[in-house]
């Protein structure tokens, strides 16, 4: 049924959680999983004034580097056999670079942990797995 799994995560505890339910499916299905992560620059607000910090895309790179290993870890304790990991750090938000990403590799389902690292984060941004579960022909499981 499912040959294609795609999850994002950002090491938080909702994402551990979409991996485990990603890693059974896989199992369950053969599947072969794919584990993103998407850097996003987030705007300091001071008053009514919002200031983007810079951070260099290599800390980026490297932060987005240390989530993916962790979960890869996790996929391969639950018996993953087959893991491709997307690194991303491109202009614009996390949300739209993982949705240009979906369009891509046309996962059969993605996976999503129902919150993200932060809950002022999700309020302000919006909901990244309420975008992630708009594709259009791709079921969603979104894990709590």
């Amino acid at each position: 049924m499912y040959q294609s799994i795609m999850v994002a995560v950002d090491g938080s505890d909702h994402a551990n959680l979409a991996v485990d339910a990603a890693a059974a499916l896989s199992v369950a299905f053969e599947a072969k999983v794919h584990l993103v992560h998407a850097a996003e620059q987030h705007p300091l607000v001071v008053g009514a004034a919002a200031v983007m910090s810079v951070v260099p895309r290599e800390d980026l790179l490297n932060y987005g580097a240390a989530i993916l290993a962790a979960a890869r870890q996790r996929a391969e304790a639950g018996s993953v056999k087959e893991l491709k990991l997307h690194n991303l750090a491109e202009p614009g938000s996390a949300a739209h670079t993982i949705l240009q990403l979906a369009d891509e590799i046309e996962p059969d389902l993605v996976v999503v942990g129902s919150r993200g690292q932060g809950n002022l984060a999700g309020l302000m941004m919006g909901s990244l797995s309420q975008k992630q579960c708009q594709l259009p022909n791709c079921p969603c499981l979104v894990v709590r």
